[in-house]
């Protein structure tokens, strides 16, 4: 049974992922999936592929898990998505370093017949079966409706963290389209960019946080939002 919430996680993928491979598969055969990651270094993706791992030992799955030594490798993480076809994998759990740059080799997978999960990061393909994270775009549009509804009130001042200032999509993406409006919405907003690595390295730059109005809080993991509401507590 899971229980812990990485291996609740792990489990939830490992089921989605093999949902539409038990009708190949012989009688007794052990299905064979692939995570790719963003990364096999971070907090986050270390308690992921623990669950993964826990997972799969439970259901009798090969479990192969790979990803690049940093967040900005996509070019790696696409021959990693066709070695993990090469070697026979039924189903692939992808996490997209670029959004368009990984397209290609996820539509590639799916042409081979690999059943394709995104996890935390979508990717630009319409092969995806199904996706678990939040959905940037959606949540940046409610906020943007939210503070369009209060331009009569004086400016805010918020505080807003990126996870790791080395992401593709947070930094190239997220971050300058919300540079674009911030003056529009009346915002002063100060962006702070994370190692990818550890809280710390984002929380040790809020020395005061009763100078913001509001906090857009984006972690390394979500288990450590303790850490957050311990300061802003204060």
């Amino acid at each position: 049974m899971c229980t812990k919430p990485a291996k609740a996680l792990a489990c939830a993928l490992l089921a989605l992922a093999l949902g539409g491979c038990a009708a190949a598969a012989p009688t007794g055969a052990r299905h064979r999936v692939a995570i790719v990651a963003k990364s096999t270094r971070t907090e986050f993706w270390l308690s992921v592929f623990a669950g993964a791992q826990a997972a799969a030992a439970e259901y009798n799955v090969e479990l192969d898990i790979s990803g690049p030594e940093t967040e900005e490798d996509y070019e790696t993480q696409n021959r990693m998505v066709a070695e993990a076809v090469d070697a026979g994998a039924e189903a692939l759990v992808f996490s997209a370093i670029d959004y368009e740059n990984n397209a290609a080799a996820i539509d590639a997978a799916a042409a081979a017949g690999v059943r394709i999960v995104a996890i935390d990061s979508n990717v630009d393909s319409a092969t995806v079966q199904t996706y678990i994270g939040t959905d940037n775009y959606a949540a940046g549009q409610m906020a943007a409706q939210a503070a369009l509804d209060a331009t009569a009130h004086p400016e805010k001042t918020v505080w807003l963290d990126i996870y790791n200032a080395a992401d593709n999509f947070l930094s190239a993406t997220y971050q300058p389209l919300l540079q674009n409006y911030d003056d529009l919405l009346n915002l002063k907003v100060d962006y702070i960019g994370g190692d990818g690595q550890t809280e710390a390295n984002i929380t040790n730059r809020l020395g005061n946080p009763s100078a913001y109005d509001a906090f857009a809080i984006n972690m390394v993991k979500t288990d450590n939002a303790a850490s957050y509401t311990a300061l802003l507590s204060q």
